[in-house]
C-alpha cells in the first residue's frame, strides 16, 4: 500500500488515502508477454486512524461506512486517461475502508465489519513503549489484522484470491504478509 496523510480539520473523516496494488484476478494467456505492472491492479484506500484507550467500537465501523459512501457519491465516475498516483478521485477503481487502531477491536466491532457490504480491512497496531523502539525504522508490533467478505470473499474485491498470513522467521520473530495466487508478499 502507498498511503499519504491527509487528515486534519475538515478532512471528511479520512486520515490516510492512497492506493493498494494487488495481483490481477485474471491470468494472462502468455505470462512472458506481460510486464510486472500490468499484472497488478489498483484499489483505492481510504483510512481512519484511532488512538484511544478504550476498545474500538462498532460506531467507528458505521462512521467509516458513511465516509466511504459519501466519498464515492461525491467523486466523478468518468474514467481519466492517465490518473496519477496522487489523484484524489476514485474514477472506476474499487475502494476499501481501512481502520487502524491502537486499541483492540470488540467482538461487536468485528461482527459489524464482517456483515458490512463495504470492503473493510481492520488493523490493530498496539502502542509500543518508547523503550521498545530502539531504532527509527524498526518494525511496529502487529496486534491483529482482519478483513471482511466484501474485501476478501469470492465475490469481494480480492475475489477470494488473497489471504493474510503470519510469516515466522528462524530467529523467532515474524511479520505479516499476504498471499495471493501462489506468491507471498
Amino acid at each position: 500500500m502507498a498511503l499519504r496523510r491527509v487528515g486534519g480539520k475538515s478532512d471528511g473523516g479520512i486520515d490516510l488515502q492512497g492506493w493498494w496494488w494487488v495481483p490481477q484476478l485474471w491470468k494472462p494467456l502468455d505470462p512472458l508477454a506481460v510486464d510486472e505492472l500490468s499484472q497488478r491492479r489498483r484499489i483505492r484506500v481510504l483510512a481512519q486512524c484511532k488512538a484511544e484507550r478504550k476498545k474500538f467500537s462498532p460506531n467507528y465501523v458505521r462512521e467509516m461506512e458513511g465516509v466511504l459512501y459519501r466519498h464515492m457519491a461525491t467523486t466523478p465516475t468518468t474514467h481519466a486517461s492517465q490518473p496519477s498516483l496522487n489523484d484524489t478521485h476514485l474514477f472506476s477503481y474499487p475502494s476499501i475502508a481501512l481502520l487502524v487502531s491502537e486499541s483492540a477491536f470488540t467482538k461487536s466491532t468485528l461482527l459489524r465489519a464482517f456483515s458490512s457490504t463495504v470492503p473493510f480491512f481492520l488493523l490493530h497496531l498496539p502502542q509500543q513503549a518508547s523503550n521498545d523502539i530502539q531504532h527509527k525504522g524498526d518494525s511496529v508490533a502487529l496486534g491483529s489484522a482482519f478483513w471482511n467478505p466484501a474485501l476478501s470473499g469470492e465475490s469481494g474485491i480480492l475475489g477470494g484470491e488473497m489471504e493474510i498470513r503470519w510469516e515466522r522467521s528462524l530467529s523467532g520473530g515474524g511479520r505479516p504478509a499476504w498471499q495471493g495466487q501462489g506468491r507471498t508478499n
